[in-house]
């Protein structure tokens, strides 16, 4: 990323029109992500004989990472599948949510015999910033994340986001080494946007829904060393 890019990408005043963007996005409950993505979620599952009602249950959720997790990983000149790219987002979050043994052994035994570990590091460390993100735009509109669960159940937050995310990876070369400073950023604006009349009418179709005690301890405190640099 050369520093003219670098320097726009961090403009307060470009990123707030980023994440008003997202949240007009959220008010028109317009965006879906392409079902070949949550197919392929649910494909590479099938193959290897993974039958987890949770990761099915949430395959939307999940299929909504595809596309800005193959920008970051290909931005880095890697050439990956997509079969290998949805394997890598399958098995961070089967690991986070400690699902079964079984089948967390199975994921990660395929990832090693792929020789993806390497890349399995960095793709946990960008759900971990999204579910952050989504954090701070679920408290502004009365939703709340506290856990990979919500971030999962609530596409409506969680595609728009994506969207934005996977254009601003691919047009200015974000990569592993700056992806901090990006999160950062919209972080920020997200937590200080200001168009009250937007943020009132996602408000008026949306009540507030807690989050249960259960979701709660299934990833509490996740994620919260994370420091995004």
């Amino acid at each position: 990323m050369n520093n003219l890019n670098l320097n726009l990408l961090t403009e307060q005043v470009y990123l707030t029109g980023q994440v008003n963007r997202i949240y007009e996005n959220i008010l028109k409950e317009d965006e879906q992500i392409d079902p070949q993505d949550e197919s392929m979620i649910k494909k590479v599952l099938k193959d290897l004989g993974i039958g987890s009602g949770f990761i099915f249950q949430f395959g939307t959720g999940i299929g909504a990472f595809m596309r800005p997790v193959t920008e970051l990983l290909n931005g880095q000149g890697l050439s990956m599948t997509q079969e290998e790219i949805a394997l890598l987002i399958i098995t961070a979050f089967s690991i986070m949510l400690t699902n079964s043994s079984v089948e967390i052994g199975k994921l990660t035994r395929a990832v090693k015999e792929k020789n993806l570990g390497v890349h399995l590091s960095s793709v946990t460390k960008f759900i971990l910033s999204v579910k952050k993100l989504m954090g701070v735009i679920g408290e502004k509109i009365g939703r709340t994340v506290h856990t990979l669960t919500d971030v999962l159940g609530f596409t409506f937050m969680l595609v728009p986001a994506m969207n934005v995310l996977k254009d601003l990876i691919n047009n200015y070369g974000v990569s592993m080494d700056n992806l901090g400073q990006l999160f950062g950023g919209l972080t920020m604006a997200a937590g200080s946007y200001g168009v009250k009349a937007i943020i009132d009418k996602i408000l008026n179709k949306r009540p507030p829904k807690e989050t249960s005690e259960k979701e709660k301890k299934d990833d509490i405190n996740l994620g919260d060393d994370l420091s995004l640099q």
